[in-house]
């Protein structure tokens, strides 16, 4: 919410160590792809989302409709929002887990 709405860069760095469940790659993969988790906002996070994207559409004369605004609140997600992973080249579920989820790949830069 706050890379989005207070355009405050963050950056989360998570080690694959910490994955759990096959779950928290499914919001990784989500966040790579789309700058999104569905079905992760309540309505008041959406009215606060929609104030400031207002702005932006006017900036950039664009119409206020609702994808407008959740569109603009994304393209600032994008922005703000950084992801460093930590993954083991050698474990056994790092090859798998690039199979079931491309964005670890292809939205990303690798760096040994």
């Amino acid at each position: 919410m706050q890379a989005g709405a207070d355009r405050k860069p963050t950056t989360f760095l998570l080690v694959d160590t910490q994955i759990i469940e096959e779950k928290q790659l499914i919001d990784i993969n989500n966040i790579l792809n789309t700058g999104d988790v569905p079905n992760l906002y309540e309505a008041q996070d959406k009215d606060a989302q929609n104030k400031l994207a207002r702005k932006d559409c006017q900036d950039k004369g664009i119409d206020q409709t609702p994808l407008n605004l959740f569109t603009q609140y994304l393209i600032a997600v994008k922005k703000n929002v950084h992801i460093v992973l930590a993954f083991s080249p050698m474990s056994d579920s790092f090859r798998s887990n690039l199979v079931m989820f491309p964005a670890l790949v292809n939205s990303t830069t690798i760096d040994f």
